[in-house]
């Protein structure tokens, strides 16, 4: 079994294209460092409310199997890449 490390990164992204649909954010894809990446699933969502305002977590995997968790805070137009996990 591969062994999966985890990076902290907290880097603003240079781009996500999301949509909005049924009251539920769906990520297709991002651009990080100047490099365009596609998202092929979404896991998990979250709202972190102990902060305010509240932060919108994520965690996707990309075309190259690679998980990463992004996150925006409302009222904020900046996503954020928190951690990458990779083999």
């Amino acid at each position: 079994m591969a062994e999966i490390r985890e990076e902290e990164i907290h880097e603003a992204l240079d781009e996500v294209v999301a949509c909005f649909r049924g009251g539920k954010v769906e990520i297709r894809s991002l651009r990080w460092r100047g490099r365009h990446h596609v998202v092929t699933q979404m896991h998990a969502s979250w709202i972190d409310r102990s902060v305010h305002p509240p932060v919108h977590g994520f965690t996707v995997t990309l075309e190259s199997d690679d998980l990463m968790e992004l996150a925006y805070q409302a009222g904020d137009l900046v996503w954020r890449l928190e951690r990458l996990f990779l083999e």
